[in-house]
């Protein structure tokens, strides 16, 4: 090296541009990245849960308010506190403006943006090479959960707020816009618990942490703190958001997205692998880990194995601290290119190219795969009355969507049920226990099922009841005149 060269940089730093002007090629990888991940949110999307978001966002902007009680299930018992009444608006605001298709277009723009804020804040911690691989791992975690639901903006919201915490921490002072932001995380979505969670583990951290003055840093921690939880509370929903967490608690284990995720599955492994980086840079190197980072990583780490709905949320956590770990295990930055014109015609040519494809997508296909025909929603709409359908949760949503005079026994909203209940219809849907009280208890006036449900068969040759309409997967059955049911 002459004496006019440039030292190397420092690991984890940015390199500075080449003498050949501009960044290298390699700075273009992890954005395309982000690219390819808003473009996936233009696939069909198949959750149901999307359909009574929907129709709760259409009420809530018809209304000018929230509901204060369920009014559309015959068999709700308990309070419904919505907790997720910004996201709904917005999903019904993009689906008056684009139909189905807007609704993705919201989809698509939400994951560009979790990709974006994980790949700004790793390339603040590590090199383009470092950042495109944490970048990858983390939001490989965010895959399985992107769904057209609110649950995205608790997914964005925490890309923000995990290192803006280790930042907070590392200067001693957290910021006051953190209040405001919890109020609209509440607003938008239910994991705002775990946001506030790990606030209280960093805080705990820098309490524990011998190199400052603890009590002083910590107390202005334990402020915020407060007045995040505070906020909370002043949503529209008011104070009763706060017990939230307890009712969906109960139902858990009847959710498939609050079951633990396996851990040799790719979202999973992913996680793991980034906490491992993270631990080997800590091992091998000198640097002095505060305490709040060794928590910050535990809790990512229990986020990544305790649920399949909060593994995203482990992703988005730790692949920035797994770029600052790869940039402390690899000091030397990669050798950089110059920019020319020719790079810029491949960025313009496969960013073209990927607009005309998602534009295809959009024109070429049904954005929206049904769960069974809009012939069902009608026969159900005919019925006399405001009919009462045993149903199953999927059916139940798209019954809230397009059966508006029909009622269903359960839908995705598990909390406005209750456990005990919620208990009875699993065991009644699986024919066990005492299912034939539970549907003469219900007097329903139809069933709409799966064909293969063992409810369907019970109904059909235990009760006498008759097919009105059937597409060969799911099935419509209707009492026997002057049955009980």
């Amino acid at each position: 090296m002459t004496a006019t060269s440039a030292a190397p940089a420092q690991a984890g730093s940015r390199e500075a541009p080449t003498a050949g002007g501009g960044p290298a090629l390699g700075e273009v990888v992890p954005w395309l990245a982000v690219l390819a991940f808003g473009l996936q949110g233009l696939r069909p999307t198949t959750d149901s849960d999307l359909w009574w978001h929907l129709r709760t966002g259409e009420w809530i902007a018809a209304h000018h308010r929230l509901p204060a009680a369920d009014q559309w299930s015959f068999a709700s018992s308990r309070p419904w506190i919505l907790h997720e009444w910004l996201s709904q608006l917005l999903l019904y605001a993009g689906y008056r403006a684009g139909g189905y298709s807007g609704v993705l277009i919201l989809r698509s723009l939400a994951l560009a943006a979790i990709a974006a804020v994980v790949v700004v804040q790793c390339r603040k911690r590590g090199s383009w090479l470092h950042t495109t691989i944490a970048a990858l791992f983390g939001l490989a975690t965010v895959e399985p959960g992107a769904a057209a639901r609110p649950q995205l903006a608790s997914f964005l919201l925490m890309a923000i707020l995990g290192p803006a915490l280790l930042e907070a921490a590392r200067r001693g002072r957290p910021p006051l816009w953190l209040i405001p932001f919890m109020w609209l995380w509440a607003s938008l979505h239910g994991l705002w618990t775990v946001g506030l969670a790990l606030y209280a583990c960093v805080a705990v951290g820098v309490a524990l942490d011998g190199s400052r003055r603890n009590r002083k840093v910590f107390l202005r921690f334990a402020g915020v703190g407060a007045a995040m939880l505070a906020a909370t509370a002043l949503t529209p929903v008011g104070p009763r958001l706060l017990l939230s967490p307890f009712e969906v608690r109960g139902i858990a284990k009847y959710v498939t997205e609050w079951q633990p995720p396996h851990v040799t599955s790719l979202p999973s492994a992913a996680a793991l692998l980034l906490v491992g980086i993270v631990l080997t840079a800590w091992a091998r190197g000198s640097r002095r880990v505060p305490p709040y980072e060794v928590l910050y990583l535990f809790a990512a780490a229990f986020l990544a194995v305790a649920y399949l709905r909060t593994g995203p949320l482990a992703g988005v956590l730790l692949a920035p601290l797994a770029a600052q770990a790869m940039a402390e295990l690899f000091a030397a930055p990669p050798e950089k290119r110059a920019w020319s014109r020719r790079h810029s015609a491949i960025l313009t040519g496969a960013a073209l190219l990927t607009c005309a494809l998602g534009a295809t997508v959009l024109a070429h296909q049904d954005p929206i795969r049904r769960p069974a025909p809009a012939a069902a929603s009608q026969i159900l709409d005919d019925l006399p009355g405001r009919a009462r359908v045993l149903d199953q949760f999927e059916l139940g949503n798209w019954m809230l969507w397009t059966a508006r005079d029909a009622s269903p026994a359960v839908d995705g909203r598990y909390e406005i049920f209750g456990p005990a209940y919620i208990s009875r219809y699993v065991d009644t849907l699986n024919l066990h226990g005492d299912w034939r009280t539970f549907v003469a208890d219900s007097q329903p006036d139809a069933a709409w099922l799966d064909v293969g449900v063992p409810l369907a068969g019970g109904l059909q040759h235990q009760l006498g009841w008759t097919v009105a309409w059937t597409d060969g997967r799911t099935v419509i059955l209707l009492p026997p005149p002057g049955g009980d049911g």
